[in-house]
């Protein structure tokens, strides 16, 4: 009688961490996905506010056209979006190669 209860007990444990493996997975890709929208979003934002900044009067009035060094200027958001582009790349990686019993 306990021979089978403990069987019907193993069961069903057994199933239950399969269950809890599978959403484990799922919540892992949703993170990923929420992950590449952020990324591509902050690189959005990035290129919106350099090419607002550069192209607005006020920005060239105040700093004038000698006295800033719009090579620095590029290269500091230059570097900020290949950062994020790197991150972005991959995000995308991982999601797509997702093995069965993998870490993600």
């Amino acid at each position: 009688m306990w021979d089978i209860l403990s069987k019907i007990l193993n069961v069903f444990l057994g199933l239950w961490v399969f269950y809890l493996y599978l959403e484990n997975r799922k919540l892992k890709r949703f993170d990923i996905d929420r992950d590449i929208k952020l990324k591509q979003h902050e690189i959005n934002m990035y290129n919106e506010d350099r090419r607002n900044k550069i192209c607005s009067p006020s920005f060239t009035s105040v700093f004038g056209a000698d006295g800033f060094n719009f090579a620095e200027y590029d290269k500091e958001y230059g570097d900020k979006v290949s950062r994020l582009t790197i991150e972005l790349e991959y995000l995308k990686r991982l999601k797509k190669y997702r093995w069965p019993f993998g870490k993600v």
